[in-house]
Protein backbone atom coordinates (compact mmCIF):
# COMPACT_ATOMS: atom_id res chain seq x y z
CA UNK A 1 0.00 0.00 0.00
CA UNK A 2 1.04 3.36 -0.63
CA UNK A 3 0.58 4.85 2.92
CA UNK A 4 1.96 7.94 1.56
CA UNK A 5 -0.52 8.33 -0.45
CA UNK A 6 -3.57 7.95 1.78
CA UNK A 7 -5.44 11.02 2.39
CA UNK A 8 -5.26 13.38 5.21
CA UNK A 9 -8.17 12.17 8.04
CA UNK A 10 -7.54 8.31 6.90
CA UNK A 11 -7.12 6.98 10.46
CA UNK A 12 -10.14 8.31 11.37
CA UNK A 13 -12.05 6.36 8.50
CA UNK A 14 -10.66 3.18 9.53
CA UNK A 15 -13.63 0.64 10.19
CA UNK A 16 -12.96 -2.85 12.01
CA UNK A 17 -13.55 -5.70 10.39
CA UNK A 18 -13.18 -8.25 12.67
CA UNK A 19 -11.08 -9.20 15.61
CA UNK A 20 -8.99 -12.51 16.16
CA UNK A 21 -8.02 -12.42 19.80
CA UNK A 22 -5.12 -10.03 20.27
CA UNK A 23 -5.34 -8.81 16.45
CA UNK A 24 -8.08 -6.17 15.10
CA UNK A 25 -8.52 -6.22 11.72
CA UNK A 26 -9.06 -2.88 10.25
CA UNK A 27 -9.73 -1.45 6.46
CA UNK A 28 -9.57 2.05 4.93
CA UNK A 29 -12.70 3.78 4.24
CA UNK A 30 -14.22 3.90 0.61
CA UNK A 31 -13.10 7.62 0.08
CA UNK A 32 -9.72 6.35 0.94
CA UNK A 33 -10.00 3.47 -1.31
CA UNK A 34 -11.17 5.30 -3.95
CA UNK A 35 -8.04 7.76 -3.65
CA UNK A 36 -5.35 4.57 -3.60
CA UNK A 37 -6.70 3.35 -6.48
CA UNK A 38 -7.54 6.75 -8.85
CA UNK A 39 -3.26 6.85 -7.62
CA UNK A 40 -2.65 4.01 -8.58
CA UNK A 41 -3.83 3.89 -12.10
CA UNK A 42 -0.79 4.97 -13.71
CA UNK A 43 1.01 1.82 -12.43
CA UNK A 44 -1.62 -0.27 -11.95
CA UNK A 45 -4.73 0.35 -15.28
CA UNK A 46 -6.95 -2.31 -13.87
CA UNK A 47 -7.55 0.09 -10.52
CA UNK A 48 -9.41 2.15 -13.44
CA UNK A 49 -11.68 -0.73 -13.88
CA UNK A 50 -12.30 -1.00 -9.88
CA UNK A 51 -13.27 2.52 -9.13
CA UNK A 52 -15.98 2.48 -12.21
CA UNK A 53 -17.26 -1.08 -10.73
CA UNK A 54 -17.59 0.93 -7.35
CA UNK A 55 -19.44 3.85 -8.95
CA UNK A 56 -18.51 6.85 -6.94
CA UNK A 57 -20.89 9.20 -6.08
CA UNK A 58 -20.93 12.78 -6.34
CA UNK A 59 -19.63 13.47 -2.80
CA UNK A 60 -16.65 10.59 -3.43
CA UNK A 61 -15.91 12.62 -6.63
CA UNK A 62 -16.18 15.95 -4.76
CA UNK A 63 -13.33 14.29 -2.25
CA UNK A 64 -11.52 12.42 -4.77
CA UNK A 65 -10.71 16.62 -6.08
CA UNK A 66 -9.68 18.27 -3.38
CA UNK A 67 -7.92 14.71 -2.57
CA UNK A 68 -5.83 15.82 -5.98
CA UNK A 69 -5.73 19.34 -5.00
CA UNK A 70 -3.97 18.27 -1.77
CA UNK A 71 -1.66 16.07 -3.81
CA UNK A 72 -0.87 18.73 -5.99
CA UNK A 73 -0.23 20.91 -3.25
CA UNK A 74 2.14 18.81 -1.46
CA UNK A 75 4.38 17.89 -4.70
CA UNK A 76 7.91 18.62 -4.37
CA UNK A 77 8.59 17.98 -7.56
CA UNK A 78 5.51 19.97 -8.81
CA UNK A 79 3.62 16.73 -9.89
CA UNK A 80 0.39 17.28 -11.59
CA UNK A 81 -2.62 14.72 -11.92
CA UNK A 82 -4.41 15.57 -15.14
CA UNK A 83 -4.74 11.93 -16.06
CA UNK A 84 -6.95 11.76 -12.86
CA UNK A 85 -9.04 14.60 -12.97
CA UNK A 86 -10.02 13.49 -16.47
CA UNK A 87 -10.97 10.22 -15.16
CA UNK A 88 -13.04 12.21 -12.23
CA UNK A 89 -14.69 14.29 -14.76
CA UNK A 90 -15.49 11.32 -17.11
CA UNK A 91 -17.23 9.70 -13.74
CA UNK A 92 -18.98 12.72 -12.68
CA UNK A 93 -20.42 12.89 -16.94
CA UNK A 94 -21.94 9.08 -15.44
CA UNK A 95 -23.82 10.66 -12.79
Amino acid sequence: MYAHRLPAGWRNRLRRINTFGPMEVMVVGRCDLLALKLMGIAKRPHDLEDIETMRPTSPEIDFLDDYLDQQEAESLDRETFERQRSILKELRSTL
